[in-house]
């Protein structure tokens, strides 16, 4: 029997470095010394601001956010996943949005995770 050892591709550490890239606005707060290295903590900021724009209706920036998360979501270890469906995912807040639209923002891969969450 042959055990194959799989290394994540992003490292926590790195990941947060793309956030902070992409989302410069959200950088000190996700590196400040209550949240830094602590990815749960980290992920909540992210779902925080992303309720923010949902508030306001500015789902191009949640698409962007999204679309970040899905490029990176099988390259990441195991706990930065973790922490992206439960403190992110699972504490974005649609409100009284109709389901159909939930799925175009969060895609099917998230919207499905997010329904189970919220369900």
């Amino acid at each position: 029997m042959n055990f194959e050892i799989i290394k994540p591709e992003i490292n926590k550490k790195d990941f947060i470095k793309l956030l902070s890239t992409n989302f410069p606005g959200l950088k000190d707060e996700l590196n400040d010394s209550l949240n830094n290295g602590i990815i749960h903590l980290q992920m909540a900021v992210l779902s925080r601001y992303s309720n923010k724009h949902i508030e306001n209706k500015q789902f191009d920036k949640i698409e962007r956010i999204i679309e970040l998360l899905l490029s990176v979501i099988d390259k990441v270890d195991s706990e930065t996943e973790n922490a992206i469906y439960v403190s992110f995912i699972e504490n974005l807040d649609f409100g009284k949005l109709e389901e159909k639209l939930i799925e175009e923002q969060l895609k099917p891969r998230f919207f499905k995770i997010w329904e189970k969450l919220n369900n």
